[in-house]
């Protein structure tokens, strides 16, 4: 479900970092999320840990809520992203949406998701000059020139992929992500997809498939609500321990982040995540060598 929503503007993002080598971010992000769970970085009761992952998840709702604003009311988008965490905060101090929400809200996803895939590369782009890569072939003395928007990328995907919980979810998230991408990138071109947080939508308007903008933007509504109300759930638990004026201040500076934009926002979720996973990692290693040293006979 937080994947479904995030690249709804990561894709966008990601293009504008990495062109069309965008895509081997989404790998390399999952690989990173997966190898530093295989290595035992859980969460704990670290409060750094706990605050780090509280602010991952503020930071997410206000790059849902600002992505919402912007597919659904770009005209007043600023305003609109602000009342959406506010309103979803006030809600998620008392809710949370449920495992069978979240699973029916991911199935859902899963199947536009292939849809959109279909649409893309069943219909020939009305622009065929910029569709694909522009005529700009893949090589591998591109993609080391681009490495560095590459690892940008990596980066920007983390924080959607550290909510999810199995290694097979890791992996047909991995696989949804870049078809939709490459979808995008064959109806746009790396250089259109990277100007819009709304890229997606205009996907299917260069695939001529205009009629479809109506149920697109319910899917946006789906996608990024139950989202903004999941994430600023998790939150809330995080933050739970310092107080609830420590929740609400959170949920400020939530509705404070959505002026920065979806992308940034994003990122900031993602070093967040990254240095939460990264601590546990350490404390982790640092209990193995402390048993270890103890169980050595002196």
């Amino acid at each position: 479900m937080i994947l479904g929503a995030g690249l709804l503007m990561a894709g966008a993002a990601g293009a504008a970092f990495a062109g069309p080598y965008f895509p081997a971010g989404i790998v390399l992000a999952a690989l990173l999320v997966w190898s530093l769970r295989r290595a035992d970085a859980r969460r704990g009761d670290n409060a750094v840990q706990r605050h780090l992952w509280a602010a991952g998840h503020l930071a997410l709702g206000a790059a849902f809520a600002g992505t919402a604003a912007e597919y659904v009311l770009p005209e007043a988008k600023a305003l609109v992203a602000v009342a959406l965490v506010v309103v979803a905060g006030l809600a998620a101090l008392r809710v949370d949406v449920s495992d069978t929400a979240r699973w029916v809200v991911t199935a859902v996803l899963s199947v536009v998701a292939v849809g959109f895939v279909a649409v893309c590369f069943g219909l020939t782009p009305v622009e065929p000059a910029s569709s694909g890569l522009a005529g700009e072939p893949v090589t591998a003395g591109g993609l080391v020139a681009a490495l560095p928007g590459v690892l940008l990328s990596t980066v920007l995907f983390v924080a959607l992929f550290a909510h999810v919980r199995r290694g097979w979810s890791i992996a047909v998230g991995v696989a949804l992500a870049v078809a939709v991408s490459a979808g995008a990138l064959y109806q746009l071109g790396p250089v259109r997809l990277g100007l819009a947080n709304t890229s997606l939508r205009d996907a299917l308007a260069a695939a001529d498939a205009g009629t479809l903008m109506t149920l697109f933007n319910t899917v946006v509504v789906l996608a990024t609500l139950p989202a903004l109300l999941a994430v600023l759930a998790s939150a809330r638990r995080e933050l739970a321990p310092s107080g609830a004026p420590v929740v609400v201040a959170g949920y400020g500076l939530a509705a404070v982040a959505t002026l920065l934009g979806p992308p940034d926002t994003l990122l900031l979720a993602s070093a967040a995540a990254l240095s939460a996973m990264l601590i546990g990692l350490l404390r982790n290693r640092r209990c193995r060598a402390s048993v270890s040293s103890d169980t050595v006979p002196p």
